[in-house]
């Protein structure tokens, strides 16, 4: 006996000798994994497959019609996750990120502007999120939540030819994670709290210790804000609290944090990063739950313009962001079944297509 499914659509995802599928039959996600041979990811429509053994469903998918997955939106629950961390420093831009599915390990790598340079590994360290990126004094800094069971902040900077030794961020601790900025020459992290803490927490470090954490007050978050500078103050932006698809924001001197605003019109089942460019702030984020299309908004200081989305993509967390070379990079894992890495380039204009980043992958799993 066989058990035959007439897909609609089969997503793959090669890894030179072995491959993760995604299928949908008439509503239904099935996911898969064989050997096959090659890398990267592509969509073939109206394949009939044959298995020894049932496959069990793992949600719900929407139809793609005339062929237009990736755009069809897959409902399944989402995924917690943190975007590729992305930063500039020393005429190179630095992005970092955890391995794919059951590698906890960290890996980064750099740009310079055209192409990526071989991945490297962060030796002695891990994350079962990935970590954040940002740049103070011409020295970059990477700050992460530790692997499964490990609810404790750790952090490191590279000076260009070496990562120092980990250390904790003392008394913190985040199911997500921290985002990283620069503000006011000194180094900034945010987080959500520990499992079962929504509350949004934050510190600065100054070249000696980090200062004691505290709460932005009245806020809450199921992910965790983005961070960065922007018009001489530093911003927040984050997904509401569980349930609370809607994106917040609020804008800090260092000190203390002006009151909450909605970014209108908006949703996103992970939330936004953060980036400033060309005069302006921008946020990008994944949509709201069942929408894996990747959008995109810009704050000129005084209000927050339409969203817009960037055709073609899509992604199951959403971008990181950062200001390199007179243009906004953005970086992303790819859409639910899709552990490659994907970045395009804002010119202030439009987006350029986007490309893959060789032989490279992740995955909050």
């Amino acid at each position: 006996m066989a058990w035959q499914y007439d897909f609609e659509w089969v997503h793959s995802t090669k890894f030179a000798v072995w491959a993760d599928y995604q299928g949908c039959e008439n509503g239904t996600l099935y996911e898969w994994s064989g050997p096959d041979l090659g890398l990267g990811s592509g969509t073939t429509f109206h394949v009939t497959e044959w298995f020894d053994d049932p496959l069990s469903p793992s949600g719900e998918c929407a139809l793609a019609g005339g062929g237009a997955y990736p755009g069809a939106a897959l409902t399944i629950a989402s995924i917690d996750g943190r975007a590729p961390g992305l930063s500039a420093v020393n005429r190179q831009l630095y992005a970092a990120w955890k391995g794919v599915t059951g590698d906890q390990g960290l890996w980064w790598s750099t740009c310079d502007g055209s192409s990526w340079a071989a991945q490297r590994h962060i030796d002695d360290v891990g994350s079962c999120i990935g970590p954040s990126l940002a740049s103070v004094g011409g020295k970059l800094y990477a700050a992460w939540r530790g692997v499964t069971g490990d609810q404790r902040l750790w952090w490191s900077s590279y000076d260009g030819s070496s990562w120092a030794p980990q250390r904790a961020v003392p008394g913190a601790g985040s199911s997500i994670g921290p985002a990283l900025a620069e503000f006011d020459g000194r180094l900034y992290a945010a987080w959500k709290g520990v499992d079962g803490d929504e509350r949004i927490w934050w510190s600065s470090w100054f070249g000696q210790e980090w200062e004691p954490q505290q709460a932005i007050p009245w806020v809450g978050s199921s992910i965790g804000p983005a961070l960065a500078e922007f018009d001489g103050r530093l911003y927040a932006a984050w997904k509401g609290v569980e349930g609370d698809e809607r994106l917040w924001w609020s804008s800090s001197d260092g000190v203390s944090w002006a009151a909450q605003q909605n970014i209108p019109g908006v949703a996103s089942s992970i939330g936004p990063s953060l980036a400033s460019f060309d005069g302006k702030l921008y946020a990008a984020w994944k949509g709201q739950a069942g929408d894996q299309g990747i959008w995109w908004s810009s704050f000129d200081g005084r209000g927050w313009a339409p969203q817009q989305r960037i055709e073609g993509v899509a992604s199951s967390i959403g971008p990181g962001l950062a200001n390199f070379d007179d243009a906004l990079f953005a970086v992303w894992k790819g859409m639910l079944g899709d552990q490659a890495l994907w970045w395009s380039v804002f010119d202030g204009k439009k987006w350029d297509h986007q490309k893959q980043i060789n032989g490279v992958g992740t995955s909050p799993e």
